[in-house]
């Protein structure tokens, strides 16, 4: 039995595990295990704006069962079965929540208004997200809001304030870095 407490978020989680081994005989053992297990959040879950300090702790209860014969002195051969059943996971966002409010910093900097645009198709940035790369997304406005076509474009004003937002969100970045 484990018994874990959260000060950030103040859950406490109890974690009943067991486990048993049997020979069947001189040579043929079996094991079965079970156990309840909690991971509580990463810190920057419970306190960025995406997260929220009434999280749960993740939990997984796991089983396994297994059986081992000795073939000799120094060889054996084992078959496992392993289970495990996940609950209470937190969303996981795709981008880094400090450098989502960095970006935002640098935009309202920049021109004054922040849009958030949800991204469709999440673009490559969202797989280097779910990667655990640091990522964020910069969008600047397309004309009649047409993208990804041949016809797309963008006023050279609004490229420029791209440019300078983009480049207020990279010293931020770094200076968070230092």
């Amino acid at each position: 039995m484990r018994w874990d407490h959260h000060s950030t978020d103040r859950v406490t989680a109890v974690s009943p595990t067991a486990s048993v081994s049997v020979m069947l005989s001189p040579g043929t053992r079996v094991q079965l295990g079970f156990g309840q297990y909690v991971q509580y959040p990463e810190i920057t879950l419970l306190t960025s704006p995406l997260g929220s300090r009434a999280l749960l702790p993740m939990r997984s209860v796991q089983a396994i069962a297994a059986v081992e014969q000795r073939l000799g002195a120094r060889t054996r051969l084992r078959a496992e079965y392993y289970d495990r059943v996940d609950r209470d996971l937190p969303f996981q966002p795709l981008f880094d929540p400090r450098l989502l409010r960095f970006c935002e910093e640098a935009i309202a900097e920049t021109v004054g208004k922040v849009h958030k645009l949800p991204s469709g198709p999440l673009h490559d940035a969202a797989e280097m997200g779910r990667a655990g790369v640091p990522t964020v997304m910069m969008f600047v406005q397309s004309l009649h809001g047409i993208s990804h076509n041949k016809i797309e474009d963008t006023k050279e004003e609004h490229l420029e304030q791209c440019v300078a937002a983009f480049d207020r969100l990279a010293e931020k970045t770094i200076a968070a870095m230092a």
